[in-house]
């Protein structure tokens, strides 16, 4: 996929879902339909491509390893609360920023249901600690 640039809708099981997002949900009211992060082939070519990578704000190719690190073990957890869907953004250190992935449980791809990870970038920490937009759950 990355030589062609092609996706051919695959998906990759990056581990699963935080605990603390489970009981965010059930505290909501929500069941989790299953336990796997997932991310497809499309999420990966469009974030390790995207045009924001000349500001330095998309993952370089060679550090993608990160982004299942942070998949596995989040060292921040936010729910986002401007969003119109029930959302979370998991952070971690990525040298003087913070790598950023946003998870959207319970997503239907396709008639199937999964936890995607379906963003990635770099920012600044105080973009999403001093915002009212994202509230801290871990």
């Amino acid at each position: 996929m990355l030589k062609s640039k092609r996706t051919q809708n695959e998906k990759k099981i990056l581990g699963k879902i935080d605990d603390v997002i489970i009981k965010d949900l059930k505290s909501k009211g929500i069941d989790i339909r299953n336990n796997d992060l997932v991310i497809t082939d499309k999420v990966i070519l469009k974030y390790l491509n995207h045009a924001k990578s000349i500001k330095g704000a998309a993952i370089d190719l060679n550090r993608f390893a990160d982004v299942e690190k942070l998949a596995k073990n989040p060292t921040n957890i936010y729910e986002d609360l401007q969003s119109k869907t029930l959302i979370y953004a998991y952070t971690r250190p990525y040298d003087d920023k913070v790598l950023k992935v946003i998870i959207h449980p319970n997503y239907t791809l396709k008639g199937n249901i999964f936890n995607l990870l379906k963003s990635i970038g770099i920012i600044d920490e105080s973009k999403i600690t001093e915002s009212k937009q994202y509230l801290r759950i871990k």
